[in-house]
């Protein structure tokens, strides 16, 4: 096998070569060595026969798909670091597999010091291997191996990116998890959706502590999540260490389900926002929590004993009935248990935009289900806004345009299309700068500077250059756009064909 050359190896993937060509040359600026491949075959045959440090994917690759090729590349060589490039700001399906996830609309500042950061990680991993120290522990590597894998409680240690990189025997039960499954995903995959956002913030506290070890607390009781989606209550104890400017953090967890009193699992469940809602297998609703009557308009009185379907339009009753029974009878889910959209139906008689998340556990033998509920009606309300908006961009005969406050386009209408000359695939990412002419690059220097400080820049008349090479008379306004806190974080253009 090639060893590693001084000058870090990127390889870059796109089936664009517009894409392709630039990021070259901004790596190559940095004093990376570039290899290049037009797809995801390519890619891999390239990967098996050069030393590569990192590589840098396009999601969309023809046929293919970067996180595909990912998951080929990971299986060939697990310790590069991969990173999956997309114009859509939501990340695709299966991303987990690369190491890090960039919009092309945050710039090539964003991707630059992500590939610099992912260099300096792997490179410093691949020295500790190399010297042969351990990571964890001053322990031997076969004595350490044999503790971890003898104890019953979960042992999890993730870096500071808290991607998983030690999962013991004891997580492996616990979570209900294959330890080749688990490492290398995010630590979130293991904690419940409404706990990610504390737990983050508790973790980033504790790595500015100095403490090297504490018990993790939350009010109430600390959740896990199951890779089968059932969620249970644990307890934690976090430790932390730093090894050669890098530190990583231990999470030693018990499963307490038979520990945790019914009172205090009572005070966790008044307390949430969402609707929690208990049934046994007939659907008869067991128990809902005060968050339920704000959602529904029900009391917990007026509800348990009532079949859950009182609360589902008609023409979703016989369906819940069926897949319930059929679950029973087969043990097969016909839908995902995570985040289901579905409507609802109110006490007073209207339908309710809702997310829904199923699990279940069993009682004296007897299997409950819950569900946790969150009304969506404010969130289906802005979507519908801004389906509405996006509709009269894309119908408008002006070209409409938007771009960070560093230049890049970041949205592309048709109109645009038609009279710049680029199809949205092959400008979004790109400087605005490249529709200006030589001459005119100060107009958009200015332009920027005023959108900064909030001044939107009213219609003037001015030029720009097509794709094909063509100036263009056109007539311009440009305007700040904010997000919702007000803040100022990129720039709408309108230009018309004069």
């Amino acid at each position: 096998m090639p060893t590693l050359p001084n000058v870090p190896v990127v390889l870059c993937v796109d089936d664009d070569l517009t894409g392709l060509r630039f990021r070259q040359l901004i790596f190559e600026a940095k004093g990376y060595k570039v290899l290049l491949a037009t797809s995801a075959q390519q890619g891999i045959e390239v990967f098996e026969s050069n030393p590569v440090n990192l590589v840098v994917t396009d999601h969309l690759l023809g046929r293919a798909t970067g996180t595909n090729m990912a998951a080929s590349l990971k299986r060939l060589k697990p310790e590069v670091p991969i990173i999956v490039l997309s114009g859509s700001t939501d990340p695709p399906e299966g991303v987990q597999i690369a190491d890090s996830f960039i919009c092309k609309s945050e710039g090539p500042e964003a991707l630059l010091k992500r590939v610099s950061e992912l260099l300096a990680s792997s490179a410093a991993q691949r020295g500790r291997s190399e010297i042969g120290s351990d990571r964890l522990s001053l322990l031997s590597r076969e004595r350490l191996a044999s503790i971890l894998e003898s104890v019953t409680d979960a042992v999890i240690t993730v870096d500071e990116q808290q991607r998983i990189v030690l999962f013991n025997k004891g997580a492996e039960m616990i979570f209900r998890c294959p330890s080749e499954q688990a490492l290398g995903k995010p630590l979130d995959a293991f904690i419940p959706e409404r706990f990610r956002s504390i737990h983050k913030e508790h973790i980033e506290k504790f790595g500015h502590t100095g403490v090297t070890r504490r018990s993790m607390y939350s009010p109430g009781v600390l959740f896990g999540l199951r890779a089968d989606g059932s969620e249970f209550p644990i307890e934690a104890t976090i430790s932390q260490v730093g090894r050669n400017g890098e530190r990583f953090f231990t999470v030693v967890l018990r499963d307490i389900t038979a520990r945790v009193s019914e009172e205090h699992a009572k005070i966790v469940i008044e307390t949430v926002s969402d609707a929690l809602i208990a049934i046994d297998e007939k659907s008869r609703i067991l128990s809902a929590n005060p968050a339920t009557e704000r959602v529904f308009g029900y009391t917990s009185q007026e509800l348990v004993g009532q079949e859950l379907t009182m609360l589902m339009p008609d023409y979703l009753r016989h369906v819940h009935r069926t897949a319930v029974q059929r679950y029973l009878e087969t043990g097969k889910k016909h839908l995902s248990w995570r985040g289901v959209k579905l409507p609802g139906l109110h006490k007073d008689g209207h339908e309710i935009p809702l997310e829904v998340s199923f699990g279940e556990y069993l009682h004296e033998g007897r299997r409950v289900f819950v569900g946790t509920v969150r009304d969506i009606s404010e969130r289906k309300r802005a979507e519908r806004e801004h389906a509405q908006l996006a509709a009269i961009v894309e119908s408008s005969t002006d070209a409409i345009y938007s771009k960070t406050l560093d230049g890049i386009v970041t949205t592309w209408n048709k109109s645009s299309e038609r009279f710049f000359g680029y199809a949205a695939e092959e400008i979004i990412g790109k400087p605005a700068s490249i529709l200006f002419p030589a001459d005119k690059i100060e107009e958009e220097r200015y332009i920027l500077n005023q959108i900064r400080h909030v001044e939107k820049v009213p219609f003037h008349e001015s030029v720009r250059v097509a794709k094909d090479g063509r100036v263009l008379p056109v007539g311009v306004t440009v305007s700040p756009i904010r997000d919702s806190q007000g803040k100022v974080i990129g720039a709408s253009t309108v230009a018309r064909d004069l």
